[in-house]
């Protein structure tokens, strides 16, 4: 029995799609903080209708020139700045289409 279990756990490590799909998948893309809409910056992880709200009220009084600019906008710290930073861009396009599951916070 041992070793049936045993099987089946390498099994589940090494064969890529026999975990489940949603832990495998990971969305890729970025956000254009400069140019992006409500909706694409309500697609970053934590953030939801208002703060997308107050960053695009934020940036047409202040233009955002560097990511942590947005810490100047209310409800947005370092840490959620820190978190979302390898999706943050200033240049080209938004290419985010899914929101990321949120990283557990007991993998600082």
């Amino acid at each position: 029995m041992k070793t049936l279990l045993r099987s089946i756990l390498l099994c589940a490590l090494l064969v890529p799609g026999f975990a489940h799909a949603s832990d495998t998948v990971k969305p890729s893309g970025v956000v254009n903080i400069t140019t992006a809409s409500a909706e694409e910056f309500e697609r970053l992880p934590g953030i939801g209708e208002k703060k997308a709200a107050a960053i695009i009220e934020h940036r047409r009084t202040h233009p955002l020139k560097r990511v942590e600019d947005l810490t100047h906008v209310k409800g947005i710290g370092r840490k959620t700045v820190a978190r979302l930073r390898a999706y943050l861009t200033l240049n080209g396009a938004t290419t985010l289409v899914d929101r990321p599951s949120r990283p557990s916070k007991s993998a600082k």
